[in-house]
C-alpha cells in the first residue's frame, strides 16, 4: 500500500489539542500546526496549516500534554481534501500522525557580545607551498581536464 508521508519540524501548535472519541469509542487527540515560511514570489512571510490527528492508547496518552505554542517535530501519512464551503473552494492537509515529539522549550538567556577580536602581527602572512604566480601564468581548464 503506497502512502504519502510527510516530515514536519519546528511547527507550532495553534492550539490546545482536543480528545475525542468516535462512535466505536476509539480515542483520536486532534490539533492544528502552522509552519511560516517566506513566499518567494511576492517576498511575504505565511504560514501553512497542517490538521493533525492522533490515534488510539497513544492519542489518550498525550491527551493534555500538547498546548498552544508547543514546538514539536511530526512524521505520519498525510492526505490533501478539497472542498467548497462558504469561503468558496478550501484546502487542507490532514496528517495522520505515526510520531512526533515535543521540542522542549529553550529558557531565555542572556545574550552577550564576544569581545572584538583584534591581530596583533607584524610578520606578513603568507602560505606555504604556494607559488607566486604572475598574470598569464595561469593555465585556463579546457573540457579535456574534466575528469568526466
Amino acid at each position: 500500500m503506497n502512502k504519502n508521508r510527510i516530515v514536519l519540524w519546528g511547527v507550532a501548535v495553534g492550539a490546545d489539542a482536543e480528545l475525542k472519541h468516535t462512535k466505536n469509542g476509539q480515542a483520536v487527540l486532534s490539533f492544528s500546526v502552522a509552519q511560516n515560511y517566506k513566499d518567494f514570489s511576492t517576498g511575504k512571510e505565511d504560514s501553512a496549516w497542517f490538521r493533525c490527528a492522533v490515534w488510539g492508547k497513544r492519542a489518550e496518552s498525550l491527551a493534555g500534554k500538547i498546548l498552544k505554542g508547543d514546538k514539536m517535530l511530526i512524521d505520519g501519512s498525510f492526505q490533501v481534501r478539497k472542498w467548497t464551503g462558504n469561503k468558496g473552494e478550501q484546502t487542507s492537509i490532514d496528517i495522520s500522525v505515526d510520531n512526533l515529539a515535543i521540542i522542549p522549550k529553550q529558557p531565555q538567556q542572556e545574550v552577550q557580545e564576544a569581545p572584538p577580536m583584534t591581530v596583533q602581527s607584524n610578520v606578513p602572512f603568507k602560505m606555504k607551498n604556494v607559488p607566486d604566480l604572475k598574470a598569464g601564468q595561469v593555465d585556463e581548464p579546457t573540457y579535456d581536464d574534466v575528469p568526466f
